[in-house]
């Protein structure tokens, strides 16, 4: 949910005491911990002798529970038999809560004005009517009854030892901006209660708005510590996981939880539904926002994510008919607004979030989120002076937002004093000062030769200047990129401005980010920014690799095991193996099927169906519609013939035994069959199996026996019981299960890797040898057969064979130096200076600020290989000179002799000049002398 939106409270508090006996006690004990069925019934038992105190304790169980109509009868009865005084205003205030929760929040206000007008010191009544106010539009309102706190607090009338009263005390700094002050008496709150529920949810939720997750998660924690089933703290974490982590698996359990607690809970409901629309399951998402309003048809957050649906979808109409709806219960709802901005930026839609912000400060010049969001969005714009402008207005007025903290620190204490831009005909390049004449030198001619590519191919040209940025420190990118300092991508593109980690800093492959990254340029703005993340990825991914084969991902195993598993994601769903990604492997294997999907659209129907496609995601078609309409092909017909297209592609792995460990993930599953079948070895195998992905050794153990037991050949329980001889640290046993499985016929890659491993610990050559060649034809991707056999050859001397290995390694493991680095540096001391140009090139795009890889490959291209290539050599050795080398004097030297060669002693005597300057003494330098 929108951060900095108010959000409905489940509301878990210890209420005031009322001396009725144990009794009461223990069931309000019970309420506070969760136990909700069993503090139902304590209540209901306590009778006419509590009266109106348990009626309000059953009341909230059911108010907690999600039960709303019976919430209200229990404030009713509570309130019939109270009579005045502090019993009515605590029936009051429990009813004006249920209206609140129930939308009906002109009834809830009165509800609050009447509590406090039977007891004066009601102050949960105060805090909740300052709260509805405030969700009403009713600013001034709402600040006089916060208002009331301050005086209270300052003039000693609330009780500063009250874990309770502090919390409302925190509430009213909370929503009149004082977000210093909310937090520490929020901690004042929970250190005179550690369980008080509330209180932690509530700081949670202010650290979640300030982006600090890891904050939000330790007081959500706290919170359920104390009650395990509290919706607030559910919910809360829920959010972390959504907008932290991005992991809708975890957060999609939460809710789970939250459901079984609350099984209508409407927030619950929002935020599934959000994560619906997030995902381009309009249709779904907007079905769950139905329950909700139909319920509670003015639910501020449901109104505002189906707005953000039927935005992202183009029905504008409709938008409009919502966004009056939603503006019509508050007038000044700018938390509808930073909702639609927030989905939006997640699909790309930067311009209309600018647009949708500045209507949001038109309504409140004081909401400091949106202007924040302003600023932002301006700066993904590259539109910097706008964005500053607009982050150092929200400054002013929120000085606790770390998101705009980190933005103008980074923008005015570094980009400010550290970065300059170089242009080019069609780009901006941010760089930093110390590294600009690198990057000019080899970034920018690789961009300008990837957009002349990309304008001729997609008959497209953007609009520019196109901006990238490439930060120096990974932190910095980060900041750049989201506002926070962690981010795992190592590139993001906002359509019209790139951001990265500096390929001299870092090591990565920088060319095949920069034409992966400027390929979405083209797609986003050809698409009006509507291209679903599968083809702009897939195609992103995809033509780097027309450029340079190497640039390639190696995850056709992993496509295989998903099609002859079930789990491929097919063309209608293909965005939920992005958003429902579990780990940054499943991310990268999305991407390389986006990419398979590209190239197969594009080798059956035409790279001008793609375009066409590109074209009709702008005009606000969706998949189901375009493809078809394109191919002919319904989804279903086309994702059929691309998977048996990609098993005849991948026919190799059919040789191949393996474990498919994702397959045994739901261990109860196995549990119980293997309980139905206690004398089937292989059910008791795929326990075992299931218990060793669990990470239950003991238990796998004892199933892998018990299969083993039942059929020595049982494959799974022979696997279960190496892999776990392998964790104890028991070779010999471990070499004796997989030959037992290699026996049985299960050859495999994994089979033959680890006992090529085990060879090797013995010393095994031959043994090795013979293993890690069969694990490399069956499975021809992987480089871990390769880099073993490397390291074993060069601990024996055999260089020849150490290149043999190395030379495939370094094309599949296209983002790792060292074995290319390696490579090159064996090819230049055997005289390969072929090699050295082919694989020194491979390296240059991994590290372009390498003077040693400049020197080596500038040797190469001076030696004849066949024919000198003079003029690459002096660029290298240039090149070279700007990286900060170790002995620039010799780079010198070496330049001299280079331009001798080609005739220019002018230039010569350049180079002569500036080595005597730095080292008069350098090797060679007097034999050129002579020769000028």
């Amino acid at each position: 949910m929108q951060r900095g939106a108010i959000l409905t409270f489940c509301i878990c508090l210890c209420l005031p005491t009322v001396a009725h006996g144990a009794t009461l006690r223990e069931a309000r004990r019970l309420l506070r911990t969760g136990n909700y069925a069993a503090a139902e019934a304590a209540f209901a038992k306590l009778g006419p002798r509590e009266g109106a105190a348990a009626l309000v304790g059953l009341g909230r169980v059911q108010l907690e529970t999600g039960r709303h109509a019976e919430a209200q009868k229990s404030a009713e009865r509570a309130l019939a038999r109270a009579g005045g005084g502090a019993a009515a205003a605590e029936a009051l205030t429990l009813k004006g809560e249920v209206l609140r929760a129930r939308g009906e929040r002109p009834a809830a206000e009165q509800a609050f004005k009447q509590a406090l007008a039977k007891h004066a010191k009601a102050h949960r009544a105060r805090a909740f009517l300052g709260l509805v106010q405030l969700e009403r539009g009713q600013a001034a309102e709402s600040r006089a009854t916060f208002d009331v706190f301050y005086d209270d607090f300052k003039g000693e009338r609330l009780d500063q030892a009250s874990s309770e009263e502090l919390t409302y005390v925190a509430m009213a700094c909370r929503y009149t901006d004082n977000f210093r002050d909310a937090s520490d008496t929020y901690g004042d709150a929970v250190k005179a209660d550690p369980e008080n529920v509330e209180a932690h949810v509530q700081w949670g939720e202010i650290s979640l708005e300030k982006y600090e997750a890891g904050h939000a998660e330790s007081h959500f924690n706290a919170a359920l510590k104390t009650n395990p089933r509290h919706v607030g703290a559910l919910l809360g974490l829920a959010r972390v996981h959504a907008e932290r982590d991005n992991d809708v698996r975890k957060v999609e359990k939460l809710l789970d939880q939250v459901q079984k607690t609350s099984p209508q809970d409407a927030d619950a409901l929002v935020l599934r539904a959000q994560l619906l629309v997030d995902n381009e399951e309009n249709g779904k998402g907007e079905a769950l926002l139905a329950q909700v309003l139909a319920r509670n048809p003015n639910h501020l957050d449901a109104l505002a994510v189906l707005g953000t649906s039927q935005f992202l979808r183009d029905d504008l109409a409709a938008f409009k008919r919502t966004k009056a709806r939603a503006l019509a219960l508050n007038p000044r709802n700018t938390a509808f607004f930073r909702t639609v901005v927030e989905l939006g930026v997640r699909h790309h839609r930067y311009a209309e979030a600018v647009e949708l912000s500045r209507e949001a400060v038109k309504l409140d010049p004081q909401d400091w989120y949106s202007l924040a969001d302003l600023g932002q969005n301006y700066l993904r714009l590259g539109e910097d002076e706008l964005g500053l402008k607009y982050l150092r207005e929200a400054w002013k007025g929120d000085r606790f937002n770390v998101k705009n903290y980190n933005l103008l620190n980074l923008f005015e204490q570094v980009v400010a004093k550290e970065y300059e831009f170089i242009s080019s005909p069609h780009f901006k390049l941010r760089v930093h000062k110390k590294e600009r004449a690198v990057l000019e030198r080899t970034a920018v001619p690789v961009l300008e030769q990837a957009y002349a590519a990309y304008v001729k191919k997609y008959r497209f040209t953007p609009k520019g200047p196109i901006v990238v940025e490439l930060f120096r420190e990974k932190e910095h990118y980060a900041v750049r990129t989201i506002g926070l300092g962690e981010l795992s991508a190592l590139a993001v593109c906002f359509g019209r401005v790139i951001t990265s980690t500096s390929p001299v800093a870092a090591q990565f492959n920088w060319g095949q980010v920069l034409w992966h990254e400027l390929n979405h340029v083209f797609t986003i703005q050809m698409s009006r920014s509507r291209v679903p993340r599968w083809l702009t990825e897939g195609l992103a991914d995809l033509e780097p690799t027309l450029v340079r084969a190497e640039w390639k991902r190696e995850n056709d195993f992993d496509i295989y095991k998903a099609i002859t598993s079930g789990r491929l994601h097919g063309l209608a769903s293909m965005n939920s193996a992005f958003s429902r990604a579990r780990s940054i492997q499943d991310m990268v294997v999305a991407y390389y099927q986006g990419s398979l999907l590209a190239a197969y659209l594009i080798k059956q129907f035409g790279l001008g169906k793609v375009l066409a496609a590109l074209a009709d995601y702008g005009r606000g078609k969706r998949t189901e519609t375009i493809l078809p309409a394109l191919t002919g092909l319904d989804l279903p017909t086309i994702d059929q013939r691309f998977r048996a297209a990609e098993l005849q592609r991948l026919s190799v792995y059919r040789k191949s035994w393996f474990v498919d460990l994702e397959g045994y993930e739901a261990l109860e599953k196995y549990e119980q069959a293997a309980k139905a079948k206690p004398d089937d070895p292989a059910t008791q195998a795929q326990l075992a199996l299931a218990s060793l992905a669990s990470g239950k050794r003991k238990e796998a153990e004892a199933a892998a026996q018990r299969a083993l037991g039942k059929n020595p050949k049982e494959r799974l329980g022979l696997y279960v019981s190496a892999q776990l001889a392998l964790m104890g640290g028991r070779r010999p046993e471990a070499e004796a299960r997989f030959t037992q499985l290699l026996g049985t016929g299960a050859d495999g890659y994994e089979v033959r890797l680890e006992l090529g491993k085990l060879a090797l610990a013995r010393n095994d050559a031959k043994g090795a040898e013979a293993h890690l060649a069969q694990a490399k034809r069956l499975d021809p991707e992987q480089g871990a057969p390769y880099a073993l056999l490397a390291s074993a050859y060069e601990k024996r001397g055999q260089t020849d064979q150490v290149i043999a290995e190395l030379k495939p390694l370094a094309h599949l493991e296209q983002q790792v130096l060292s074995f290319t680095m390696k490579l090159v540096s064996l090819l230049a001391a055997r005289g390969d200076h072929a090699g050295v140009r082919t694989y020194g090139e491979m390296a240059y795009y991994i590290a372009p600020g390498s003077a040693k890889l400049h020197r080596l490959l500038a040797a190469a291209h001076a030696a004849p290989a066949p024919t000198p290539r003079l003029e690459k050599a002096i660029w290298h050795l240039e090149t070279a000179l700007l990286c900060e080398p170790e002995k620039p004097a010799e780079l010198h030297v070496e330049l001299a002799r280079l331009h001798l060669r080609r005739g220019d002693k002018r230039r010569a005597r350049i180079a002569v000049t500036r080595a005597r300057a730095l080292d008069p003494k350098v090797q060679g330098l007097a034999e050129v002398e002579k020769k000028l």
